[in-house]
């Protein structure tokens, strides 16, 4: 069976549909979502590594619905009422017509309570304790001190 292609702008195309596709579409959402788990980037990894150092409950890329589209986020933090997603960008987000479609990823995952943190991959490298420092800030409780 030959397994489809999959770009990376096709999962926040899909729609869900009112009929017995979107079972279907959310199975190639998760199945596309266990990939990119697979798969991860250097600076993906890197910040899991920081996550678990400091031992803070996350999940890596998962599906979100918005009510318009699917989104896989890169992590999702929940603490109490706190909803963190955490975007490590490349420089493919640097491109003008990626970064409006990142702002509206942003504002749609902000409507349904995530706070939504960007952080690229040169910073992931360069200054990986900004990251925990701003989960702090955001209120997630990090089990281990930054100093």
């Amino acid at each position: 069976m030959k397994q489809k292609q999959w770009k990376p702008n096709t999962i926040k195309r899909l729609k869900k549909k009112k009929s017995k596709k979107p079972v279907k579409v959310l199975a190639c959402i998760d199945e596309y979502a266990q990939k990119l788990r697979l798969n991860m980037t250097p600076a993906e990894i890197e910040v899991v590594q920081w996550l678990k150092h400091y031992n803070i409950n996350f999940k890596p890329q998962i599906p979100i619905f918005t009510g318009k589209h699917w989104y896989i986020v890169d992590f999702v933090i929940k603490a109490g009422k706190r909803k963190v997603c955490i975007e490590v960008d490349g420089g493919y987000h640097l491109i003008p017509e990626v970064k409006k479609e990142d702002k509206e990823r942003d504002k749609q995952l902000h409507k349904l309570g995530y706070t939504v943190f960007r952080i690229t991959n040169k910073d992931v490298f360069k200054d990986p304790i900004q990251l925990i420092g701003i989960l702090q800030f955001l209120g997630i409780k990090c089990n281990n001190d930054i100093l």
